[in-house]
């Protein structure tokens, strides 16, 4: 018996000391961070390091991801006719906690934008803070509190995994202010939503979801090990991975891979579906691609690409695969080099429009005809608030008809042409027989071409400069950014600012225009050096 009391006793103990250990506070730390910092620490203990210590070393990303969250954040206050915004800049903090606390005071105060609550070394700001059943007792000091709902706004068709640490971050912080959370929600994009045109049906566009935050010793284990990482003298060391882009591509991702040497692992050209996995193992044998043994664990395809880059590592020249020659033999003549730019907005702005269905807006066609003529044809829809599409339609079914070979760098110009006959039958089959003329050259590219200078990437940006160093991108700028396709809606919306001048407009104008004739002027002149190489190759 006396050692069943014992047994009992060292539980009880255990589980005192579990509680106690659970209960306790996360100790003060030295730094303060914002729920965005928590969020980034999440995807990358170094990010969040970058952010607070070095953020000069960062590159402004996301610029469409951050506009539209914005204008989503303010239309879904809509849902909401009652909120109240506590409306103060993000670097008063302190007047914001300060008039949240007012405005919950006030029994006629049922929600509250941007509500602000410290604890724990973490600022957070609630899009939506919702006053449920409950109240304060008739005392001067309450002995019991509200009941709350936090309400995230996010601008994406559906809750991802990292929302759920941003809500939770969010319910953990209120608790530990003394604010009782009854339940928390996502406020989401709903997928299925067609806008018919007029005023949007907030019922309808939005999804209003319940989720379960995670509980306290998961973030308490999150937030300790940040504040840690935060007091150490350097970051921590991560290997570039899925994280750099996963779930957001990161701002410093520029510099992480800036310090890797060309024939670093990270630059394998495999697919990124497994690409990642892969590498966890590979890291554990090899440094360098040169040390890599494409054996069975690499499907037939991988092993092809790993041996043309270290083909291409170990000469320093573009290597090419036998295989090109036979789909070149393919391409017919007119052959139509064509890029587009789209509008991907997450408020339908069109009838018809589903959220962030992209709405192509212009294009860049360079068009080679038998006898080696080049041709220049472009266009860029008008900024007057009217649909762009069926402009966009007829110009490019005119500047390409001719086209026996339409030549895109990327899927993505035939998944925009789908959709267009989609939602345009009586244009349906003409886009349909220029899907049938689609040559992917990025595929082609994939399949048979590399040079240590790819570093990995397909993508035009990186091929382009590689293998013709003057027609890089760094000279073009859209609206004072870094040209990119991230860029062009920040561009066409300043564009449509009735406030800037026309000067302003039409230099915009111009900036874009230039961007996507580079693309197409490109895929030409890398067809051009295709073609010399596979000249040089046969000759030597």
């Amino acid at each position: 018996m006396s050692g069943a009391k014992t047994k009992q006793k060292e539980i009880a103990a255990l589980s005192a000391a579990l509680l106690a250990l659970i209960d306790a506070p996360v100790v003060t730390p030295t730094y303060k961070i914002s729920k965005s910092k928590f969020v980034a620490g999440m995807q990358c203990l170094k990010r969040l390091y970058l952010q607070v210590h070095r953020p000069e070393l960062a590159t402004d990303t996301n610029h469409r991801i951050k506009e539209q969250g914005t204008e989503v954040g303010i239309l879904a206050r809509r849902a909401f006719p009652d909120g109240v915004l506590v409306d103060t800049p993000s670097c008063e903090f302190e007047r914001a906690a300060q008039e949240t606390a007012r405005l919950m005071a006030d029994p006629k105060v049922n929600v509250i934008f941007e509500a602000a609550f410290f604890a724990d070394g973490v600022r957070v700001r609630i899009d939506v803070l919702v006053r449920k059943e409950g109240g304060w007792e008739v005392s001067g000091i309450p002995d019991d509190v509200l009941a709350y709902c936090i309400g995230e706004v996010k601008s994406s068709t559906k809750v991802k995994d990292y929302h759920i640490g941003d809500v939770s971050i969010q319910a953990y912080v209120l608790r530990k202010a003394g604010v009782k959370v009854a339940h928390s929600v996502i406020v989401h994009l709903n997928p299925d939503y067609v806008y018919p045109g007029g005023e949007h049906d907030l019922t309808k566009l939005f999804v209003i979801e319940p989720v379960e935050p995670r509980p306290d010793y998961w973030i308490k284990q999150q937030l300790c090990e940040q504040f840690r990482i935060l007091e150490n003298p350097a970051p921590p060391a991560v290997n570039v991975g899925r994280q750099c882009t996963n779930p957001h591509e990161c701002e410093f991702r520029s510099h992480c891979y800036g310090s890797l040497p060309a024939d670093d692992l990270a630059y394998l050209p495999i697919s990124k579906s497994n690409k990642w996995d892969k590498l966890a193992n590979l890291r554990k044998q090899a440094s360098s691609i040169l040390d890599i043994q494409p054996n069975g664990n690499f499907t037939y395809a991988e092993r092809d690409k790993i041996k043309a880059a270290q083909a291409a590592l170990r000469t320093g020249r573009i290597v090419i695969q036998p295989g090109l020659a036979a789909v070149l033999a393919g391409i017919r003549t007119p052959l139509a080099f064509v890029d587009f730019e789209t509008l991907a907005v997450a408020i339908p702005r069109y009838p018809g429009m589903k959220p962030w269905q992209a709405v192509p807006m212009q294009y860049s066609v360079h068009m080679l005809k038998r006898g080696g003529l080049l041709e220049h044809r472009e266009f860029l829809a008008e900024t007057d608030g009217s649909d762009p599409r069926i402009a966009f339609i007829e110009n490019l079914l005119r500047d390409i008809a001719e086209a026996q070979t339409v030549a895109i760098w990327s899927p993505y110009e035939k998944t925009v042409l789908t959709k267009l006959a989609e939602v345009f039958p009586k244009y349906a089959d003409r886009i349909n027989a220029v899907i049938a003329k689609l040559w992917d050259m990025c595929r082609t590219f994939k399949d048979n071409v590399y040079h240590a200078e790819f570093r990995g990437s397909f993508s035009i940006k990186t091929v382009l400069p590689a293998l013709l160093p003057e027609l890089s991108y760094d000279d073009l700028k859209i609206a004072g950014l870094a040209a990119s396709g991230d860029s062009v809606l920040p561009a066409w919306n300043l564009m449509s600012d009735p406030s800037a001048s026309l000067e302003e407009r039409q230099r915009i104008r111009q900036e874009l225009l230039r961007y996507c004739e580079r693309d197409t002027i490109g895929m030409y002149y890398l067809l051009t050096a295709l073609v010399e190489a596979m000249q040089v190759q046969a000759a030597g």
